[in-house]
């Protein structure tokens, strides 16, 4: 016997009937990250919003001083973006 389709036909064993209910899931309300009201960003918080690794633009900041225009500022041993500098760039881009 001849199938269209060798995986799904009347003849195959393993069918099975799926039923489908009429309830949908209800939307979940996601809750933006602390870290996006806040003036300055850390590198893993920039690279949480830009959605690229965090170890991407630290390689810029010792290679370039920056990372795509942007230049971040120095407390102690941490890098702080300006959020504000981060989200022109992207409106920008």
């Amino acid at each position: 016997m001849k199938r269209n389709n060798p995986v799904i036909g009347s003849d195959y064993p393993y069918t099975i009937a799926v039923e489908h209910t009429a309830e949908a899931i209800p939307p979940q309300q996601a809750n933006p990250p602390a870290f996006l009201s806040m003036p300055n960003w850390t590198v893993d918080e920039t690279a949480d919003y830009l959605r690229c690794q965090a170890q991407t633009i630290r390689k810029a900041i010792s290679q370039k001083g920056e990372y795509h225009g942007l230049k971040p500022r120095r407390f102690g041993r941490r890098w702080y973006f300006s959020a504000v500098d981060v989200r022109s760039m992207l409106e920008v881009a």
